[in-house]
């Protein structure tokens, strides 16, 4: 299928097993195609993947719409979810959302996104923004440990784009620093998301508040928490890394690129290598979700090995 206004092509075929033989050996086949075809960029896609999106997109849609009867703010969502459906089904351009500025709804309803500085919750705070809300970020600052300048340098970065103030708020967690860096006692990542995301939910000013997650589909999405709607966008819109990774590159000037995990994450990997096996359990579970690919789950891999291959 090609998409003469992206001059992309978008190749489906039956089933992941066979879209290897499309890709080829390192890219070759797909960089090949798009040389001497001279398109922009191709994109494979298996339709047993797709298929799966779509339901995943149909469950979620069921949910939010119950959950708009209490929490209106949410009705917007229903359009993007809608819209999502259409571009996995070849009705609008794969990259559709890297090109169109929006609002596509017209609404007065209001979003706090989690902004981390990462892609997931990056891409969120644009597709929000694109979808019509009026959206807010917080971004819960537990040090430089945990949020290295390149992360809060990508959070001004995307605030600019939506035209939103960034907004810090401090966090202690020094018992996770003890049990984990210290001691060794615990894996950080499970402890400290779950303490950043009750901060950025208490220290919020709407009812939504929007995070990046990607894995918890389907009626998962969203959820009552701390007398707030919590709304995981990747997870519900049922987008993969590779799309939100693109999207926050087309849209956002001077993004930073990063390794996998944060700064303390890889302390605790060197003081306490036995730890390590935790992390890459944490990206094998997103590769067998389907969020990342096997190349993105390698390349997670070696950072959390250290580069050692």
């Amino acid at each position: 299928m090609r998409e003469e206004e992206t001059g992309d092509l978008v190749v489906v075929t039956s089933d992941r097993s066979d879209m290897s033989h499309v890709i080829g050996p390192g890219g070759y086949v797909a960089g090949r195609l798009r040389e001497e075809l001279g398109y922009e960029r191709v994109v494979i896609q298996a339709a047993t993947d797709i298929e799966t999106r779509l339901r995943r997109l149909r469950l979620a849609r069921i949910r939010i719409t119950e959950e708009t009867r209490r929490t209106p703010d949410l009705e917007p969502l229903v359009t993007g979810l809608e819209t999502e459906e259409a571009r996995l089904r070849g009705l609008l351009p794969w990259r559709y959302w890297e090109q169109t500025d929006g609002p596509l709804v017209e609404t007065d309803a209001r979003v706090t996104v989690a902004l981390s500085g990462g892609y997931d919750s990056s891409a969120t705070a644009i597709l929000l923004h694109t979808l019509g809300y009026d959206v807010e970020t917080v971004t819960v600052d537990p040090g430089r440990m945990f949020l290295p300048p390149d992360l809060r340098h990508n959070v001004e970065a995307v605030c600019r784009e939506i035209g939103a103030k960034p907004r810090f708020v401090e966090i202690d967690l020094s018992h996770v620093v003890e049990g984990a860096l210290k001691e060794g006692r615990f894996h950080p990542c499970g402890r400290c998301s779950s303490e950043i995301h009750r901060r950025a939910v208490e220290t919020a000013e709407t009812e939504v508040v929007a995070f990046g997650d990607g894995l918890p589909t389907g009626p998962m999405c969203v959820r009552r928490f701390h007398d707030a709607t919590r709304l995981n966008l990747p997870a519900a819109m049922a987008k993969t890394k590779f799309e939100l990774k693109t999207l926050v590159e087309e849209r956002v000037d001077g993004f930073r690129d990063y390794r996998y995990g944060c700064p303390f994450l890889h302390q605790v990997h060197m003081r306490h290598p036995h730890l390590r096996g935790p992390s890459v359990q944490r990206i094998l579970r997103e590769l067998r979700h389907g969020f990342l690919e096997v190349g993105e789950a390698l390349e997670g891999i070696r950072d959390v090995l250290g580069g050692e291959w």
